[in-house]
């Protein structure tokens, strides 16, 4: 039997250090590594989190300077998908009311599975 635990998120901002977002960038060889770094920067325990309802919420243009670098990124590794697919796909939502440098997670629910 499988049960669920889901918590609601309640703090609302989490610091988002662009000079890390930078060197996941560098570091990472797909698309993937980098989607699941950035959760792992506001989620530290991301890789037991089992679903996640709802999406982060950066500033439009902190989603558009991560926007940027998945463009760069896909170009030099992946010349057959659209540039910056995976983080319009899969990437943070945006909204005028978050501070720049910062990540909203009150939008979100994680379920953990309980063991």
């Amino acid at each position: 039997m499988i049960l669920w635990g889901v918590i609601k998120m309640r703090r609302k901002h989490i610091e988002l250090d662009l000079d890390k977002v930078d060197s996941l960038f560098k570091s990472s060889r797909h698309q993937n590594e980098v989607i699941d770094g950035l959760h792992k920067m506001i989620f530290p325990d991301w890789d037991e989190v089992e679903k996640m309802e709802g999406w982060p919420t950066v500033n439009p243009e902190t989603w558009k300077y991560i926007a940027w670098r998945f463009k760069e990124f896909d170009i030099k590794h992946f010349r057959d998908v659209v540039p910056g697919g995976a983080w319009m796909n899969s990437g943070f939502s945006s909204d005028d009311s978050v501070p720049a440098g910062y990540v909203d997670i009150s939008t979100c629910k994680l379920k953990y599975t309980l063991k």
